[in-house]
């Protein structure tokens, strides 16, 4: 690089990974990249300054560079090495900060499940889910599937929560999510649905009954 020439954000990034060689780096090379992909650095080149425009051309950069340190993690995992609430939670965060949900959903959930950490990986979900990241987000109904029976077995009371927190207007089985809200008595989650995701007068009709009944 020249005298005065402006460092390549690519480039920035690849100083950090080799003058940080301790466990923290990937969370070192995430923090700085998601200063990037927001706009908060300066000084470096390849950046656009329109929010839309940098967003589209760096997300799938962001992803790649998410696999590439959640490869890193799981590789350690398998191997005996503890892994931190701490690295879940930058991952889950990275992806809904970058709006990677398909990354999240699908092959890093995958990462994770594979390594025999899925219950971790909702476990980590969860702040997200209770503080609304997902009302306008459909989750992969193998996913949500699996997250209502954890949470079923888990804590009912939180269990309710996450259903008021979810966006279950195009999950085909919210017959048996009605269902469970009726077994388990969970009302505000039952009067949700009752309101946003049913039409029929005569179901509305009955649903009440049923409140009414609890």
């Amino acid at each position: 690089m020249g005298q005065g020439q402006l460092l390549h954000w690519e480039e920035y990034l690849d100083l950090i990974r080799k003058t940080n060689k301790d466990n923290d780096c990937w969370l070192m090379l995430l923090r700085a990249a998601l200063d990037i992909y927001n706009g908060k650095l300066i000084g470096l080149s390849g950046i656009p300054d329109h929010k839309e425009t940098r967003e589209k051309m760096l997300r799938e950069q962001m992803k790649n560079l998410l696999r590439q340190n959640i490869d890193s993690c799981i590789k350690e995992f398998q191997e005996g090495a503890c892994v931190s609430t701490k690295t879940l939670r930058v991952a889950l965060e990275f992806c809904i900060r970058v709006n990677a949900l398909d990354h999240l959903f699908g092959e890093l959930f995958l990462m994770f499940a594979e390594a025999g950490m899925e219950q971790r990986f909702f476990e980590n979900l969860e702040p997200f889910i209770l503080s609304g990241k997902f009302k306008q987000t459909k989750v992969p109904k193998k996913i949500l599937v699996r997250l209502i029976e954890y949470y079923r077995q888990k804590d009912v009371e939180l269990l309710e929560k996450v259903l008021l927190n979810l966006n279950l207007s195009k999950y085909r089985n919210i017959l048996e999510v009605r269902h469970i809200c009726e077994t388990e008595f969970l009302t505000s989650a039952l009067i949700h649905i009752l309101t946003n995701l049913f039409d029929s007068d005569n179901e509305v009709r009955r649903l009440r009954l049923t409140i009414l009944n609890i």
